[in-house]
């Protein structure tokens, strides 16, 4: 299938929102980790590239789908020589509001895992036919999108939301096949309270968050809250909010100059010695000799 040699484009017209963009570049643009509030998916079309995690390494063998979830810190780099070819798409959870069924949610490929880290797919030759036209047409979408509220542009923007309703079901479909999605609960009502709840997590973590404000949220009690959030994502909600104000805080430590005080305060922190003992036991480091080691 040709691929047009001027597709390195950037394509957003719903800012901040969802971008697809076809990349064939001879070099890489991130050298340091770093994480983004958007999921990303990333289709290696080229045979050397990889991905850099806090785990490790994992080499992106074309070509194959990486999924990349917000808690993630990452980079993608080049292996060998040669163009680095590859598709990008960054999307807001917010964009796949109202396209999941209460027994699917379309997310799930980026939370309902088997492990941690970034998950990497391997696509065969059928699979890369089905998956190419699809990104080609939501690229070609957003690019023609008008802006306003006028009819056309309801109309453009649904088209795009529901293409990326397809993108969404090919990508669960394949991380089914491959092993890596955990089985979906069975009771409708576990999924959409779980996810409400982390939702709600990612919305406020900079907060202070008790287990009783939490399950407010999924209308829930305290100890049901605890099971549910377990089945679903393997974690307690507990676990799952100290993780993710974690990652946070490593973002900011690592791509910003803010002092460990105001670091702490951006992730839910009351003072930065209560931060830096967390964060300590959560990495063997305190913040300012992670972010000494890291910048090295």
């Amino acid at each position: 299938m040709s691929r047009s040699s001027d597709a390195v484009r950037y394509l957003e017209t719903l800012p901040q929102m969802l971008s697809v963009l076809h990349k064939v570049t001879p070099e890489t643009e991130k050298y340091g980790f770093h994480l983004h509030e958007p999921l990303e998916v990333v289709v290696a079309l080229s045979d050397n590239l990889a991905c850099r995690y806090e785990g490790g390494v994992c080499p992106l063998p074309a070509p194959c789908v990486l999924l990349l979830d917000s808690m993630t810190m990452h980079y993608i780099f080049r292996r060998a020589a040669g163009p680095a070819d590859r598709y990008v798409v960054y999307f807001r959870p917010e964009c796949a509001a109202g396209l999941s069924l209460p027994t699917l949610h379309l997310l799930s490929c980026f939370y309902l895992r088997t492990g941690l880290g970034p998950v990497v797919l391997p696509l065969t030759d059928t699979e890369l036919d089905e998956l190419l036209p699809l990104l080609e047409r939501l690229q070609a979408g957003l690019a023609v999108s008008p802006h306003g509220d006028s009819a056309a542009a309801l109309l453009q923007t649904t088209e795009c939301r529901l293409l990326l309703g397809q993108l969404l079901v090919f990508l669960n479909r394949l991380s089914l096949r491959c092993g890596v999605e955990k089985p979906f609960p069975t009771d409708p009502g576990l999924l959409e309270a779980a996810f409400a709840v982390r939702d709600y997590i990612r919305d406020h973590y900079a907060e202070p968050l008790s287990a009783g404000v939490l399950a407010q949220q999924a209308y829930l009690g305290k100890t049901r809250l605890y099971e549910v959030f377990c089945q679903v994502f393997g974690v307690t909600v507990g676990e799952y909010l100290t993780r993710y104000r974690m990652t946070r805080a490593k973002d900011l430590l690592l791509n910003s100059d803010d002092s460990i005080q105001l670091i702490a305060e951006k992730v839910g922190y009351a003072s930065a010695s209560t931060f830096t003992r967390a964060f300590h036991t959560r990495t063997g480091h305190s913040p300012a000799q992670y972010r000494r080691r890291q910048g090295e």
